[in-house]
């Protein structure tokens, strides 16, 4: 090896190190946001209940990463450190009286979001089911608190398919799902004289008006969601989902209350960010620590320098090649079933029922459209889980001049740098 060598290695490596130490110096951002998953609203003549299933999930980024989360070379960061996050989950409760009057009720610690409703003593019941997926208490309205129920163990049914409606109670049976009501218990609130519903988050109608009749006295609950964009810019939470919760006056334009909004990512301080995630957190690790990765590459550096040329040349060469035939750009149009003959409906209905009763909702059908002529045509269905912050993915492709790929099924997380890893 010659002088001049030694010293152009010595040059790779420390320029490698500064790299990577820069990258794990630099100063981080601390942020959480919130996102509301769904609102179950339960009323009678003398009252309303308002329960908010709220999300609450933070990051903490510097700058680089920030930066490369809008390219399409974000999944590099993963290469050079991991991220401590954290994601919990919380119902807040209101109850509304025919004056008008909205008070805020504190639920008991370590309360489940998901559960089976009831009546006990005509007073409205939340009672958990204990499973891995739902975790903490129910809860019961004694006449001026909720107070704490124990959880049972007992089986889900069977999700109940169809299509999401925005009706009244007794004729929209979307809300017969795992953890909401069945049928028995449907009766036992119609009798008594209550209706209810469940508004989600992800749903095609940008506004939906609830109207909710107490006595003599009218109001309306109004749910506002991003509209679904055909060019969406990734799958963060934000964009997507529910904008704000807002209670009014009926036939007025009195507004009582925003009950909630999505002001965004917001940054907190260090401490109280290593706080929640001290409790709620846990930390993404990638294969190999950053050091090990510069081992690896300094290395093979080395091992190959005496070929750098024919080394280059043969990179070179591959990269042209594939880069002719790799798209540029991609479209996501919504499509049907019924535009693909081929499509394999029986394990498309199977995967879709299995995850309706994991808890996921479907948001959408769309094709991946690439800008080259040797990309299949493909049919795909999104569907979003509002508890554990991940969506799934039904596709199948239908490559020209070959059999149809069976159907298969996909689960991302809704990490911003993930977007470059979907398609």
């Amino acid at each position: 090896m010659t002088r001049r060598t030694a010293i152009l290695i010595l040059v790779m490596l420390a320029v490698a190190i500064a790299t990577v130490a820069t990258f794990l110096l630099l100063p981080k951002r601390y942020r959480i946001s919130e996102h509301m998953a769904q609102t179950v609203v339960f009323w009678n003549p003398k009252e309303a209940f308002l329960f908010a299933t709220i999300q609450t999930s933070g990051r903490a980024t510097n700058i680089l990463q920030d930066k490369f989360a809008h390219t399409s070379y974000g999944y590099t960061a993963i290469l050079l450190g991991g991220n401590v996050f954290f994601y919990k989950q919380d119902t807040i409760a209101y109850h509304l009286l025919p004056s008008g009057r909205l008070d805020r009720f504190p639920l008991p610690g370590t309360t489940a979001a998901f559960g089976s409703w009831t009546l006990r003593d005509g007073k409205l019941q939340l009672t958990a089911a204990e499973n891995r997926f739902n975790q903490g208490s129910g809860f019961r309205w004694d006449g001026e608190k909720f107070v704490t129920v124990p959880s049972q163990a007992k089986p889900q049914p069977e999700a109940a398919s169809g299509t999401s409606q925005t009706t009244e109670d007794d004729e929209d049976y979307d809300d017969e799902r795992p953890g909401f009501l069945s049928t028995a218990e449907r009766e036992k609130f119609k009798q008594a004289g209550w209706h209810h519903k469940m508004l989600t988050a992800y749903e095609r109608s940008e506004t939906v008006a609830l109207p909710i009749k107490l006595g003599q006295s009218g109001f309306v609950l109004t749910l506002r969601r991003f509209p679904l964009s055909k060019n969406w810019n990734g799958f963060d939470s934000l964009d997507i989902g529910a904008k704000s919760l807002e209670l009014s006056r009926e036939n007025s334009s009195e507004s009582i209350a925003t009950l909630w909004s999505q002001d965004g990512w917001k940054e907190i301080p260090k401490a109280e960010y290593e706080r929640l995630a001290q409790q709620y957190g846990r930390e993404f690790k990638q294969p190999f620590a950053p050091w090990v990765w510069l081992v690896l590459i300094v290395g093979l550096l080395v091992w190959r320098f005496g070929h750098w040329l024919h080394l280059l040349l043969n990179i070179a060469t591959v990269k042209r090649r594939v880069v002719n035939n790799l798209p540029t750009t991609y479209s996501f149009p919504p499509v049907t079933p019924a535009q693909f003959p081929l499509l394999d409906s029986a394990a498309l209905d199977r995967y879709t029922r299995d995850l309706e009763f994991m808890g996921f909702t479907k948001l959408l059908d769309f094709s991946l459209v690439a800008d080259t002529p040797n990309h299949p045509p493909n049919f795909v269905r999104l569907m979003a889980h509002t508890k554990h912050h991940c969506f799934a993915e039904i596709s199948q492709f239908f490559p020209k001049r070959s059999l149809a790929v069976p159907v298969k099924c996909a689960f991302q997380s809704s990490a911003r740098w993930l977007d470059a890893f979907l398609y």
